[in-house]
């Protein structure tokens, strides 16, 4: 039983695998935006093609808590939402949640730079609408074929007066940048990153 690999970390490296073998067609991205909204997870969200959907258990504190991750790819690049739900009694452990899922996505790139932290906000869907804190992470590092992948990560909680919780976390894994397409990559992450709406 994986007891100690968050979902994400095996996610990205089977996803890292996917990246490897596109790479090797020079092909131009196809993006073909689309918003999702995905009512059970209490998100919207606007993606580069049509997401798939994966499920996973994770066991922290002794506790079995549900990942659910949403992804699509355009190109070399993977798009991914992944929600958690924490009941009113498992919201207590919302912050180790957090670490938790930080430490799967940082530790899937080798000989990282130093990851750039900055903070965010995100405003929910809805009237009255509300502003978000989140954090973001960008780094950069070596995939498994020892090629230089780029990651950003944003990771945003909301708490609702029942008592629960929903963790979100959005993630870029982006392969072959250069100086040409470097501009036109950071405009379509952000599109991604900047249109995600918690309801």
């Amino acid at each position: 039983m994986q007891t100690q690999r968050s979902f994400l970390a095996n996610f990205y490296k089977v996803s890292v695998a996917l990246l490897m073998a596109i790479a090797s067609s020079a092909c131009t991205p196809t993006y073909d935006w689309r918003t999702v909204k995905s009512d059970d997870l209490l998100f919207e969200a606007l993606y580069p093609g049509k997401p798939t959907r994966a499920e996973k258990t994770l066991l922290i504190a002794d506790q079995k808590i549900k990942m659910t991750m949403e992804a699509a790819r355009a190109g070399d690049a993977l798009y991914a939402v992944g929600a958690i739900q924490l009941t009113k009694e498992q919201a207590k452990l919302a912050n180790e949640v957090s670490t938790y899922l930080q430490k799967g996505i940082l530790a899937n790139l080798g000989n990282q730079d130093e990851p750039l932290v900055s903070h965010k906000t995100v405003r929910t869907l809805g009237s009255p609408s509300y502003e978000l804190p989140a954090k973001e992470w960008q780094l950069s590092g070596l995939g498994p074929d020892q090629k230089k992948r780029v990651m950003i990560v944003r990771q945003i909680q909301r708490q609702f007066p029942d008592g629960t919780t929903m963790i979100y976390q959005l993630s870029v894994l982006q392969s072959n940048l250069n100086e040409k397409n470097t501009q036109e990559h950071t405009e379509q992450h952000q599109m991604f990153l900047n249109q995600f709406r918690p309801f």
